[in-house]
């Protein structure tokens, strides 16, 4: 999937955001992967995320400054512009493309 989306814990921070990005749907948490799949090209959305569909127990850390980017048990908010469907591919050449890190730093 190549998508715009932004980020936000349930009380409204935002955590991050992306434009353009190439993300596989098995490399998401899988409340993202479900919410993508109901979308259409073009289509925008809300996708709101319960602890348990993201990261649930497991805080997520900045691998490179410890600092916890997700803490626990977060609810999460994904505001979702699905811009394209790609396959595995292409989804690698974009990344490679635009110098961007595996899938695994993504949503």
């Amino acid at each position: 999937m190549l998508v715009n989306y932004v980020a936000r814990f349930a009380g409204g921070k935002e955590f991050d955001r992306g434009d353009k990005v190439a993300i596989p749907l098995d490399a998401v948490v899988p409340g993202f992967a479900q919410g993508l799949e109901k979308m259409k090209r073009g289509g925008k959305a809300r996708i709101e995320i319960p602890s348990n569909m993201a990261y649930g127990a497991q805080p997520q850390i900045n691998s490179k400054t410890g600092a916890v980017v997700i803490p626990a048990n977060s609810d999460l908010v994904y505001d979702v512009e699905l811009l394209d469907y790609m396959n595995t591919a292409q989804l690698r050449a974009i990344q490679e493309k635009k110098g961007t890190p595996s899938a695994s730093s993504e949503p």
